[in-house]
């Protein structure tokens, strides 16, 4: 039991670094991530060797800054919180319009006898799109 905790402590630490270091724009002193985070240089260290993170050290200040694989991970995070909260993840939503959109240009072109230039023109999708907002 007392690994278990060992590792969702460190685990939580991870996730709240990577998440407050997202907020700051992805780069950072680490004195701003220092926030209730006991054994901080250890945590940025292991996340340093696993890619998500750079730690570089300027003078006396170690300077943060997010990898491309470090932002993946927030972004998980921050979906994570919006499921959690109950809102609806952008992405899914902006799929959802895309497919609907899409299906609607199909029935469109299948419905109408178009021209051959506007079956497959990727420009319908636009009008369609703009159609709906205004």
């Amino acid at each position: 039991m007392a690994g278990n905790e060992l590792v969702e402590e460190e685990l939580v630490r991870r996730f709240t670094i990577i998440y407050r270091l997202g907020t700051y724009g992805g780069r950072c002193h680490a004195s701003k991530l220092r926030t209730n985070i006991p054994h901080l240089l250890k945590t940025l260290n292991n996340l340093k060797q696993i890619g998500i993170l750079d730690v570089m050290k300027v003078g006396r200040n170690y300077i943060v800054v997010m990898t491309g694989k470090g932002w993946e991970v927030y972004n998980f995070i921050v979906a994570a919180i919006k499921v959690a909260k109950g809102e609806r993840i952008e992405k899914e939503v902006k799929k959802r319009e895309r497919e609907i959109i899409t299906k609607a240009v199909e029935v469109a072109e299948a419905e109408l006898a178009v021209p051959e230039f506007v079956t497959g023109n990727p420009w319908i999708s636009v009008l369609v799109r703009r159609g709906r907002e205004w």
